[in-house]
């Protein structure tokens, strides 16, 4: 549920890493004779790379939080708790079985869980030196 509330976001950061494509490099590629699927292949997945890591760690980023949902629809985590995230057990321990010392315990795991994501995010997409904007830069 949280990537299809999400797919906007999504959507702009791939077509903003689509945009900075060159011209000039499909170009090129049409003229040399690629097909689609090589142009697909060869230029543009390699330019899609960071924004795609970037959108996955993001999805699982924002679907840890997701709470509201599970809780209005279901109340308890749903038949054999399929929909129970970190986040909705987090509450339910803390508030419905009054337990505060796990809920603060799953709590601090929860932040850590994020941290270490956002840790392998900073580790796989690297950072720009070209253009003060990276690649959302308007360089062209």
């Amino acid at each position: 549920m949280c990537i299809w509330k999400n797919l906007g976001f999504y959507v702009v950061i791939l077509l903003i890493a689509l945009y900075r494509i060159p011209p000039e490099t499909m170009e090129a590629a049409k003229l040399d004779g690629a097909s689609r699927w090589e142009m697909f292949k060869h230029i543009m997945l390699p330019h899609l790379r960071v924004p795609l890591i970037l959108a996955a760690i993001l999805m699982v980023i924002f679907s840890q939080g997701l709470f509201e949902e599970i809780f209005v629809m279901t109340l308890d985590g749903g038949p054999a708790n399929w929909s129970v995230t970190l986040l909705f057990f987090i509450y339910h321990s803390a508030f419905f079985n009054l337990d505060m010392a796990s809920g603060a315990a799953l709590a601090c795991l929860l932040f850590v869980l994020i941290v270490l994501l956002t840790l392998v995010q900073r580790r796989f997409v690297p950072v720009f030196e070209e253009s003060p904007g990276g690649w959302f830069d308007e360089g062209r």
